[in-house]
């Protein structure tokens, strides 16, 4: 059989230079991902992940309320004020009937037995619910939404009950191609403003981290809504997102898991208050 995993786009994948030492992913990390990136999850027929979310949520003994919508929310700890993180459980990629996920210690894909071709893995946004669970497991205090078919215009984001976001500090998600951009605008707003940029630049530089603007994904939605508080969306270390050959890379999942959580430790107890004044309404897809 051919080796399929020594043809993807080598340009694809360009590493960052980081200024701290990016450990390994924990054999329970690695299962955790594992478990995630093997539930296919396509905008119509997301419901396969959302049994798998309810389930991890019940095992981990935590309750949670879902709407009509579809969208998944979830109050870990008991405080007056809460970060929040946020991901998408759909995926672009249609089912594969023969489905399966090859893992490497850094750089993991998928493959089609049926057509022997490569299948994306979905770590847009696969990566993200990621993300949010361990928040879940790492956070005392936390506020995690899964959101229903972004990938399909916002529909959870656009539907979702803004109310769950009043008692917020700040709102992230993990939702962006790449290794090292940090959004600033997308979805025609501002989503955090330079006073929260210059509370975290020593944590963006630190990560080898970079301002950009993106085009949008669930925060900017929520800003678009009127969200009051600082709003990001990052690189999480997926890449060639939306193709059949797409792939996850550990050590850079793992730099922006902490660099998510260093952020929540730091300025997750007091709100970010931000106000986007740009004009919005703007009618756009991708991240």
């Amino acid at each position: 059989m051919k080796n399929w995993g020594n043809t993807f786009n080598k340009e694809a994948y360009k590493p960052t230079e980081r200024k701290v030492d990016i450990p390994e992913m924990s054999k329970e990390d690695r299962e955790l991902l594992l478990s995630i990136c093997q539930v296919q999850s396509p905008s119509d027929d997301e419901g396969d992940m959302h049994i798998f979310v309810k389930g991890k949520l019940d095992d981990m003994g935590l309750t949670y309320t879902s709407d009509a919508t579809g969208n998944i929310y979830v109050t870990k700890g008991n405080a007056e004020l809460y970060p929040c993180i946020v991901s998408h459980m759909d995926q672009v990629h249609d089912k594969a009937n023969g489905y399966c996920v090859i893992t490497s210690r850094e750089r993991w894909w998928a493959f089609d037995t049926y057509t022997m071709r490569p299948h994306g893995i979905g770590g847009d946004d696969k990566v993200g619910i990621f993300m949010c669970f361990e928040a879940l497991i790492e956070l005392p205090n936390v506020k995690v939404v899964f959101f229903s078919r972004e990938e399909i215009g916002y529909v959870g984001s656009a539907a979702c009950d803004m109310s769950f976001f009043d008692n917020t500090t700040l709102v992230l998600q993990a939702d962006r191609n790449g290794n090292s951009d940090w959004i600033t605008n997308t979805n025609g707003s501002e989503v955090n403003g330079k006073v929260f940029r210059d509370k975290i630049a020593h944590l963006l530089d630190k990560y080898s981290y970079k301002p950009c603007t993106g085009v949008g994904t669930d925060v900017g939605k929520l800003k678009n809504r009127g969200l009051k508080v600082a709003a990001a969306n990052l690189s999480c270390g997926y890449f060639e997102a939306h193709t059949d050959n797409e792939f996850i890379v550990i050590p850079d999942i793992q730099c922006a898991w902490m660099l998510m959580k260093d952020i929540c430790d730091e300025l997750g107890n007091e709100v970010q208050a931000h106000e986007d004044t740009t004009p919005s309404g703007a009618i756009v897809t991708g991240k």
